[in-house]
């Protein structure tokens, strides 16, 4: 695995302009992916999704969710994009901006990682128990006879 010798604001450069232009061409995340590495790469190579996302998260790629979170290959760019900054998903379908302004202006936009979802469990109260025909005055038998 040849890789070119780029500090971490190229590689974050590189990584925003496949995200983007994923976004654009209505691509899955892998294929953005690849896109990354054939930039990334010096020289032919083998892509395996699991190592570039491995590479990602060891440079230090911001807006990448690879640290503890699962990784949908095959999700689409605009779902990713939605799903972590609802802001630039609405300003990329507004078509306010350029591609290449977005890129620019990228980091104003907040990129949020999924919250974990916390489960309550019930605290010792008494269970509400509601039935069926209790709010049906036709089978009620007062009612019918």
């Amino acid at each position: 695995m040849n890789i070119k010798p780029l500090d971490k604001k190229e590689i974050q450069l590189i990584w925003d302009k496949c995200l983007i232009g994923g976004w654009y061409a209505d691509v899955s995340v892998v294929t953005a992916m690849e896109h990354f590495w054939s930039s990334v790469a010096d020289g032919p190579s083998d892509f395996c999704p699991v190592e570039v996302a491995r590479y990602m998260a060891d440079s230090g790629v911001r807006r990448f969710n690879g640290r503890g979170y699962s990784i949908r290959f095959g999700q689409p760019v605009r779902g990713l994009v939605d799903a972590r900054c609802s802001k630039l998903s609405r300003h990329l379908w507004s078509g306010a901006s350029t591609q290449d302004e977005v890129v620019e202006n990228i980091r104003s936009f907040k990129w949020v990682l999924p919250a974990r979802k916390k489960v309550k469990s019930k605290s010792g109260g008494a269970n509400l128990r509601v039935k069926v025909r209790e709010n049906d005055k036709r089978a009620d038998w007062k009612t019918v006879k």
